[in-house]
């Protein structure tokens, strides 16, 4: 949503962990360095991830636009049950199993291997699962019908386990490229099935297609950079289970209380309104393509300094929430001031009640962010199964404070119950997982991007006055904050010119 505050904080984590990662080694190769190479993956993840950012939301509201409020609530609800359930085909697996052959890497192709294994049998479980929930949530039988092939896409999570691969290899620009191509797909796609009036059926049959093409292109990729070792993986089985199914609860946990609100409203406040909190929940959940990239990249460094370089692995852990920060913030600001222009330039008039829910939950993306990196640090400190009990407690506040809060309030409650959620979980799990890091991060540049962020409120506000148009008023707010963020040094010049390699 905050270009200029994206690029800007891809310049500075590109600069910043590219600088720590070049510490690995001092030899020259005719391969890219690991310095450069990060550079390179964070760059293309930030940008490749704001475009999808900006594709998905044109997607988002051309759905809408065609469905209507009601319909399009049925298909949000039936996309949060697909989410749900999705976790229990990883399970966790794949951090572990990054974290393992980061330390481990004579051993990647056995445990890349154990991962692909264990989640094929997982999906089966979890297809399962999603078919029966979305037939017990669906109002008619085109309801039910588009749920079920939406759950059959979960039979891919086996083969798709091949992405940790490049993450592995540090290049998740690759993940990006294909993101972009099941988006540019996804939407083409939506396009032929309301030219055709499909409906909510053909939308979930060109969901359905545009994931089984993108899975098969993914693998053909990975196969190219790594191998894929079956016959002795059965052996990594127990240990992923043992430290990955703590995580993989907590991940359902977490999911559970990310994704319930979605179908509390549609039960407790009716389609119309799922509709609109759907809307507005898109572009909060789009806008964490920053926070996603730079917890994707930092999981191998954090891991690999974490028993080996305190001093290092607190600049990484440092400088990666800084970053994710700087957006997060930034995007809050923005939605603040500009909530109703925002909702009404993407989905219309129609759909201006749910402005109110935007600022609030673009508000919860600041401790969203943080909760990555807990995420990461709850795994480096062996603390999942604890962190269980965290993520618990998130989902039964949640669900309570919805049950009680949506009847009344409606949707926009389901927003501030979002809010008071991730606050709780971030409040807990820093309590956790502080005494066991190596070391601790100070506040570093917080007070400063604070006051990047307070020029931005007021240039914004400003320019409301004066009934600035918003796409007008985004831009010129995005010089502003990219310029603050330059000048209470929140950003160094001297690390922007270090990307011109």
């Amino acid at each position: 949503m905050l270009l200029g505050g994206a690029l800007g904080a891809a310049a500075f984590l590109c600069s910043r962990m590219a600088s720590v990662a070049g510490e690995e080694t001092t030899e020259p190769t005719p391969d890219p360095s690991p310095r450069q190479r990060v550079t390179f993956d964070l760059a293309v993840q930030i940008v490749g991830r704001f475009g999808n950012l900006v594709l998905g939301i044109f997607v988002t509201v051309l759905v809408a636009r065609s469905l209507g409020d009601a319909e399009f609530g049925e298909w949000s609800s039936l996309v949060a049950i697909l989410s749900l359930t999705g976790a229990l085909c990883d399970l966790g697996l794949t951090a572990v199993t990054v974290r393992r052959a980061a330390e481990n890497p004579a051993v990647e192709p056995e445990w890349i291997g154990a991962l692909v294994q264990l989640r094929f049998v997982l999906s089966l479980a979890a297809t399962a699962v999603a078919a029966l929930a979305v037939v017990a949530i669906s109002s008619g039988s085109e309801m039910a019908l588009a749920g079920i092939v939406l759950s059959s896409t979960l039979l891919l999570s086996g083969p798709a386990a091949l992405q940790a691969i490049f993450q592995l290899r540090i290049r998740n620009a690759l993940t990006v490229a294909l993101m972009s191509l099941q988006s540019v797909l996804w939407g083409l796609g939506t396009v032929l099935v309301f030219v055709v009036g499909g409906g909510i059926v053909g939308l979930a049959v060109a969901f359905a297609v545009v994931a089984v093409v993108v899975t098969f292109v993914q693998g053909v990729v990975a196969l190219r950079l790594g191998t894929v070792r079956f016959g002795s993986a059965r052996a990594r089985w127990g240990e992923l289970l043992r430290v990955g199914v703590p995580v993989a609860v907590t991940s359902a946990l977490v999911l559970g209380y990310g994704r319930i609100d979605q179908v509390l409203v549609l039960e407790l406040a009716g389609s119309s309104a799922a509709g609109l909190y759907a809307a507005v929940y898109r572009i909060f959940d789009q806008s964490q393509f920053v926070a996603i990239s730079v917890a994707t990249t930092a999981l191998p460094l954090l891991a690999a300094a974490f028993t080996a370089d305190a001093a290092r692995f607190k600049r990484v852990m440092q400088d990666a929430t800084e970053v994710m920060l700087i957006f997060s913030v930034g995007g809050f600001v923005v939605a603040l001031v500009y909530a109703h222009e925002l909702v009404e330039l993407l989905f219309g008039p129609t759909f201006s009640d749910a402005a109110p829910a935007l600022p609030v939950l673009m508000g919860t993306l600041v401790p969203v962010s943080l909760g990555y990196m807990i995420g990461i640090l709850v795994i480096l400190t062996n603390t999942q199964l604890r962190y269980v009990f965290v993520a618990a407690a998130g989902l039964c506040f949640n669900v309570a404070a919805n049950l009680v809060a949506i009847p009344r309030w409606g949707f926009v409650a389901a927003a501030w119950v979002t809010l008071a959620t991730e606050l709780l979980v971030v409040s807990l799990g820093l309590v956790l997982v502080g005494p066991r890091l190596p070391i601790r991060p100070g506040l570093g540049r917080v007070p400063r991007i604070v006051a990047a962020a307070l020029v931005l409120l007021g240039v914004l506000v400003g320019l409301r006055l004066v009934s600035a148009p918003v796409l007008i008023a985004i831009a010129l707010g995005s010089l502003a904050y990219v310029a603050a963020l330059l000048m209470f040094r929140a950003v160094e010049i001297a690390e922007l010119k270090a990307l011109a390699w």
